[in-house]
């Protein structure tokens, strides 16, 4: 494995990993608002975007195709977190297994999936394009 395909590969995962926190922030709704959950999101995409767009720039083959791929598996990993946090909000026996200073937060689906949909499709997209633009 070529030094350049490794630094590709840490830097897509650092990148997916962050992007993952983004995704699974969009899940929760801690009742500030939509606009500071969406500009949230927003600092949280800009700052995973760096690694992300480096990690592609650094592949040295399929580097969209490498980038969609990423993405997909963040919004699969993403479907587990917003159901895993669907289960412990919606649920009334995890109640007392919550700490007891946590804040008053609640799940929000729409948001979440509206994101898990972005992140998926622009993933799906990517890889796509890049997979049919090279066998043609």
């Amino acid at each position: 494995m070529t030094a350049r395909r490794m630094t590709s590969i840490i830097l897509l995962f650092l990148g997916g990993w962050l992007l993952s926190g983004e995704a699974m922030i969009a899940w929760i709704d801690a009742g500030a608002g939509l606009g500071i959950a969406l500009g949230v999101m927003l600092f949280m995409s800009l700052f995973a975007l760096a690694f992300l767009l480096l990690g592609a720039w650094a592949s040295p083959g399929a580097r969209w195709a490498d980038l969609g791929l990423t993405l997909m598996i963040v919004a699969a990993f993403t479907l587990f977190a917003g159901v895993t946090t669907a289960i412990v909000f919606l649920d009334p026996t995890a109640k007392p297994f919550l700490p007891p200073e946590m804040p008053d937060l609640s799940f929000n689906p729409v948001l979440g999936t509206l994101n898990l949909l972005l992140i998926g499709g622009i993933g799906h997209m990517l890889r796509r394009w890049d997979l049919t633009r090279r066998q043609g």
